[in-house]
This record gives C-alpha cells, structure tokens and sequence, in this order.
C-alpha cells in the first residue's frame, strides 16, 4: 500500500457498520411492524364488533389515569442508558433496576389507594372503574423487570429479538382480549389481556438477553444516568399533560361515547406512527453514536423522514379517497360517526408524523431541551384552544378541530428549529415524492373509485390500484432513492448484521 495514500479512518469502518446493522434493525422492525398491524386491525375490527364506544371510552380514562401514575415511577433512566456514549457498566445496570423495580412498587401503592377517587373526575364512568386501574397497576412491575435486558437489546440495535417478543405479546393481548370479550367481560376484557401481555412480554426478554442484577446500588453511578435522564423525561411528563387534556378534559366534557368515538378516529388516524415510531426507535441509538458527523447524522435523519413520509402520505391519501367505505365496511355502521373527526387527524398526521424523527435527533445530539421547551409551548396551546373552543360547543368535532390547531402548528415550528440546527436537511426534497404521489391517489380514490368500493371484495380491489397508483408514482418521482434502498437491502441481507453487541472500539 502507498504510504502517501490515506487509509479510512475507524470511524469510517464504525459508522459503516452502525448504519449497515440500522438498516437490518430497520427492515426487522418493518416487517414486524407489519405483523403488528395485520395483527392490531384484525383485532381491533373484531373487538370493535364486540365491545361499545363507551367501553373504549371508559378504558381510555383508566389507562390516562394509569399513564399518569407511570410517570411518577419513570425518571427517564433507561433513554439515559441508551443515550451513553460508552458501555453502561454492571454497578449502573443494577443500581438503575433497583431504582425502577422500587418507583414502581410505591407507585402500585399509591394506585391501590386513590383509586375510588376516579369517580370525582369522571361522574360518567361506572365505580367498578376503579378496580381496572387497580388490577392494570400490576403491569408496571413486569415493565420494570424487563426493563434492563430491554434496554440493552435496544442499544446493540438487536431488534429482531425485540420484534419477536413485541409481536408473540401482541398475538396474547388480543387473543385474550377477544376471548373475554365474546365471554361478556366487556370493558374488564381489557384487564386479562394488559396483564398477561405484561407478565409474557417480560418473561421473553428475560429469556432473549438474560440478565441479574448484583445486590448493589450506587447513587454516583446514577447521577450522570438521572440529569439526561430527568431532561429526557421532562418532554414525556410534557407530551403525557397535553395527550391529558383528552381524557381529563374532553372526558368530562363529551361523555364516554363520544370519547370512545374521538379515540377511534384519533388512534385509526395515528396508525401510520407505528412506522415512525420503528424509524425514531432505531434512529436514537443510531444518531447517538453519529452526533459527532454533522453529514452522516443528517443523511440518516433524511433517508428516515423520506420512508415515513411514503408510509404516512399513502395511509392519508387512502383516507381521504376512501374514509367513509372503510370505515363502514371494515368497523360497521356504528362506527360511521367518526368519520368526520377521522378526516381531521388525519390531516394533523400529514405534517405531525415529522416530530417524533427530529426529536430522536436531537434527544441524541444532547439537546433534549429544545423539544421540551417546544413542547410546553405547544401543549399550553392545545389547552387554551380547546378550552375556549368548548366553551362555545361541545361536540366531539369541534374537540377535534381544537386539538388539531396545536399539532399542526407544533411541528411548524419544529421544522423551523430543525433548519436552523440541520442545515444539511433539505425538507421538501424528502417529502416532495410522496406529497405528490399522496394528492394523486386521494383524488383517483375519491372522484373515480369511491362509488364502487360497496363491498369488501370491490373495496379490497379499490385498496390495491391505490397502492399501485402511489407505488408507480413514487417510482417515476423518485427513483434514485428507490433504488438505493433495494440496493442497501441488499448488501445487508449479503452480508448479513449479526446481533453480537458493538466491539469495543466501536463503542469509544
């Protein structure tokens, strides 16, 4: 070899290899996500049949009511593992287990106590109500026991076992949840199924990456681990006060029904997020280790918002060309009111699926307090304008609509700060393919090919020329990316990402 000729660096060979095994963990965690979504809406369908608008509606305000005593046994400890540049050591696993397994056992106290106060927030809900979120508590000990060899898979991004274990707990969930439900337990179907997902979803971690923790605790070693840690969590206890102003206030107001209809139209219109939630999932990690390469953080940021625009742009284009017969064929005619609210988070995803993918970034860049600040200022905006704007009317659509405003102009904002900081990202180039391809689909959908999807055989037919209408058009839009994609598919599949944790020159 010329002496004269530089050699690649490590990094060269590191970040090689970083992004090699992100695609795998990204393809692994595509294809479980589409096992999960085949999974959910054949679940969701057949308890949507089962169940009431107001036994989803009821069991919303319970897991609100869960969710808010999770945070008080969460202090961000297992991103600020994930986020650490070196390999956490054994006196820092242990310390941050014990430290979970005792938040959650006081919290599963604290649960066991206030519980019958439910009734004085939601007069509408049964008494009952407060031995669901009794009997859901236990679920936050199983997260708690799995919460070390769950969080060390996440960080040698080895989410095939992940997606293992997420789809087998998926498949129990709904298996008892509709065994229950047929049996008549009504909204108590719930708590078989949380439960048993909880305790087998533990136990498989446990299995895939064994783990004990060593009877030691070191308040030092958590220190560092808590001050990300606490930064971090301060976006969820965030994000958690404005998803509340749904349950807490739209709750009292509109009534479990019309709860349990605004919940449908929101979680159907959010499904398109479980791709983003893969490419955030894999991207904090990731970006954590290429913080130091402005270009190679920004390509991987890029390439990530291009595949969840293609998957979110498509789920909204079907929606608007097509909404109403879905709905009614696939959920029934009980379900047709939400058709409205449907169209209106819909069209908050078109923009909103950005900000989990930039917030990963720049959670790993070490600037979790920017999204933060961002998200108290848009979190007291949804509470001032929903607020006002039921305070005028009360229905489930006006609810909707206010909800939407803060959405819409949070991620505004968000892209703005995203320019100033990325100045590699080229935003509408990303997008611009499937934006196009989208508005095409949705009009094809509408004006040519809604009056005949009357059945689920025609709608199925209808269903598939869209796909194929979008696929041909990302295709000539956007070619080049297309084929970069099948080709780093490729060498990945060739060469192969074994799931061994990163060596130890990779971990400097």
């Amino acid at each position: 070899m010329d002496p004269h000729i530089a050699s690649p660096g490590p990094e060269v060979g590191i970040h090689s290899t970083l992004k090699r095994r992100a695609v795998m963990s990204t393809f692994v965690l595509a294809g479980r996500a589409g096992v999960l979504q085949f999974i959910g809406l054949v679940g969701n369908v057949y308890v949507a049949r089962l169940l009431e608008p107001s036994d989803f509606g009821i069991y919303a305000i319970v897991l609100f009511a869960l969710s808010f005593f999770t945070l008080l046994g969460d202090a961000g400890l297992a991103a600020g593992l994930i986020q650490k540049h070196g390999t956490p050591s054994q006196r820092e696993l242990s310390s941050v287990w014990w430290l979970q397994l005792a938040l959650s056992l006081v919290v599963i106290g604290v649960v066991w106590v206030v519980a019958p106060l439910m009734i004085l927030v939601w007069p509408s809900i049964p008494p009952q109500s407060s031995w669901l979120l009794r009997a859901l508590s236990f679920n936050l000990f199983f997260t708690a026991i799995g919460v070390v060899p769950s969080l060390l898979l996440e960080r040698d991004l080895r989410f095939a076992r992940i997606s293992i274990s997420e789809v087998v707990t998926a498949v129990v969930f709904y298996v008892v949840l509709i065994s229950l439900a047929r049996r008549g337990w009504g909204v108590e179907s719930f708590i078989g199924a949380v439960l048993s997902r909880g305790l087998v979803g533990s136990l498989l971690i446990l299995g895939m990456r064994p783990w004990r923790p060593s009877l030691v605790f070191d308040w030092s070693a958590l220190r560092p681990i808590l001050r990300f840690g606490m930064l971090f969590q301060g976006k969820t206890v965030v994000g958690f006060l404005n998803g509340a102003v749904t349950p807490l206030y739209g709750g009292a107001v509109l009534g479990s029904y019309s709860l349990g209809l605004n919940n449908f139209a929101r979680d159907t219109a959010y499904y398109p997020l479980r791709l983003v939630e893969i490419m955030a999932r894999v991207g904090f990690p990731l970006y954590s280790r290429l913080r130091n390469d402005e270009r190679a953080f920004a390509s991987v940021l890029g390439r990530s918002i291009r595949l969840c625009a293609m998957g979110t742009l498509f789920f909204v284009a079907l929606i608007f060309g097509l909404g109403p017969r879905i709905v009614h064929t696939v959920y029934s005619q009980r379900w047709d009111s939400a058709v409205p609210l449907l169209y209106v988070y819909t069209s908050t995803i078109a923009l909103g699926f950005l900000s989990p993918l930039v917030a990963a970034a720049l959670d790993a860049a070490g600037r979790p307090q920017i999204v933060f600040k961002l998200s108290l200022g848009w979190s007291l905006l949804n509470w001032i304008v929903v607020a006002v704007v039921l305070s005028f009317t009360r229905t489930a659509l006006a609810f909707a609509i206010a909800y939407a405003v803060h959405v819409v102009l949070g991620n505004l904002a968000l892209l703005f700060v995203t320019r100033r900081l990325l100045p590699l990202s080229e935003m509408w180039s990303w997008i611009r393919a499937s934006a196009i391809a989208a508005l095409l689909t949705a009009l094809t959908g509408r004006l040519l090919l809604f009056n005949h999807a009357v059945g689920p055989v025609s709608l199925g037919l209808c269903l598939l020329v869209e796909g194929a209408l979008f696929a041909l058009t990302i295709a000539a839009l956007d070619r080049s990316e297309v084929m970069k994609l099948i080709l780093l598919y490729r060498s990945v599949r060739g060469t192969g990402i074994s799931g061994a944790p990163l060596a130890p020159e990779e971990q400097r």
